[in-house]
């Protein structure tokens, strides 16, 4: 491919959607039209490009590199390069609250982030109160753990 218009095009048309859909997808006021002046070559760099970017689940740099993120398979949102690479896929509620606090400023970031943080250490607390009092376990088990067990069950049952 030698334009990003070129790349959109073959990623748009490989993953199924249309102008409008794509749009949709992108939102901050794109409109289809702008797409096609895109893939047409009319319009060479975008100002809508990181919301083009997130929206095909890749980075600026990428496109700007002319690397072809994946398609989308089935309307999920794509996992981004790095994701997939790590064997990772966020659902969609993770990619929207990672879009999200990825469109907070630097100082806002740390307040968020310490917040979802204590947020999470309550529900850790809360967890191990719950298998304290009901199973009488001091932290819930691992999953080799639970594994363990079920094997040990199931050797019993078979004697």
């Amino acid at each position: 491919m030698k334009t990003l218009g070129e790349l959109v095009k073959t990623w748009r048309e490989g993953s199924g959607l249309t102008h409008p859909e794509l749009a949709r997808r992108i939102g901050h006021g794109v409109k289809y039209q702008n797409l096609q002046q895109l893939e047409g070559g009319k319009a060479k760099h975008p100002r809508y490009i990181s919301h083009l970017a997130r929206a095909m689940g890749t980075t600026v740099e990428n496109l700007l590199a002319l690397r072809l993120p994946p398609l989308l398979e089935d309307g999920k949102q794509p996992a981004a390069p790095e994701e997939a690479a790590a064997g990772v896929v966020l659902n969609d509620m993770q990619r929207r609250l990672l879009v999200a606090f990825d469109a907070l400023i630097a100082s806002e970031r740390a307040t968020v982030l310490q917040q979802i943080e204590k947020k999470a250490a309550e529900e850790r607390e809360r967890e191990k109160k719950i298998w304290r009092e009901k199973y009488g376990l001091a932290t819930p088990p691992t999953r080799e753990q639970l594994i363990a067990s079920m094997e040990e069950q199931s050797r019993k049952k078979r004697k």
